[in-house]
């Protein structure tokens, strides 16, 4: 089974949908989720959706989150508990296998960047979406903005 760390924190309406769709993920498809954030909240929320098989739950307690408008950097170095960089120590300690996060963007890439490095030979982050086509889905890689505009190679 693969793992996946979920910053139960980030995003619009957290925990709520967030949690949703986790467990929706775990019920589906082969993996087990780490939701992390305020532990009490977490089992409180979890409970409230009918729960799911222990095999597939770990819950990671954070106590800080990450405000939409807050800087990336000084998330970094003031929050040291945030769910984003806990839950981004998670995937760098071996204990998931993916980071997922539906909150600040921007503190996403620097908390695992921070947690995990690159890997050799890429010099910047991409971000992922899936894209549904008619056969399966498919991943579509660095669809987030960029600040420098560059030329086509040809």
């Amino acid at each position: 089974m693969i793992w996946i760390a979920v910053d139960a924190m980030g995003g619009d309406d957290a925990p709520g949908p967030v949690i949703d769709g986790a467990l929706a993920a775990a019920r589906h498809f082969d993996l087990g989720v780490v939701l992390v954030g305020p532990t009490a909240r977490l089992c409180d929320e979890v409970a409230a959706r009918g729960g799911i098989e222990p095999e597939r739950l770990r819950l990671v307690d954070a106590d800080g989150a990450v405000e939409m408008g807050e800087s990336p950097s000084h998330v970094l170095r003031a929050k040291r508990n945030a769910s984003i960089r806990v839950a981004a120590d998670v995937v760098a300690r071996g204990e998931a296998a993916a980071l997922f996060s539906a909150g600040h963007t921007g503190a996403t890439v620097l908390a695992a960047h921070s947690a995990f490095g690159m890997v050799d030979g890429v010099e910047r982050p991409a971000l992922a979406a899936t894209v549904p086509t008619r056969e399966h889905p498919a991943i579509l890689l660095d669809v987030g903005a960029s600040v420098e505009i560059g030329r086509a190679h040809v």
